[in-house]
């Protein structure tokens, strides 16, 4: 039977949350902000201003996706580095909330922008 220290303590179990909802708070803001899925949405721009990466919806659901998926996928590696030492779960957890932080804030410029 694994441990599961990240679900036993409370910060860890805390940030891991806030970074699943911010990312699930990401996903439906962008379904409900852009409803069409073909609208071109600016992605990227440069220093100048200048448009270098248009995408649609899925680009950013991407994005999202793809980060929680990472943020599992860090669970699941600090459980089972959790045997060696209980460093790899701290920080894969905090790694994963800086993440979702940071995408949050790329996805409200996104919005912005749009």
């Amino acid at each position: 039977m694994p441990s599961l220290l990240i679900l036993k303590n409370k910060i860890l179990l805390t940030l891991l949350i806030f970074s699943l909802f911010s990312l699930t708070l990401g996903i439906f803001t962008v379904l409900v902000k852009f409803p069409d899925p073909n609208t071109p949405l600016i992605i990227h721009w440069n220093n100048n201003g200048e448009i270098e990466f248009l995408g649609e919806r899925q680009y950013i659901l991407g994005i999202l996706l793809t980060s929680v998926v990472f943020i599992i996928l860090n669970v699941f590696l600090g459980e089972f580095l959790s045997k060696e030492s209980l460093f790899f779960p701290h920080l894969f957890v905090i790694l994963g909330a800086f993440l979702s932080i940071l995408i949050f804030i790329n996805l409200i410029a996104i919005i912005g922008v749009n």
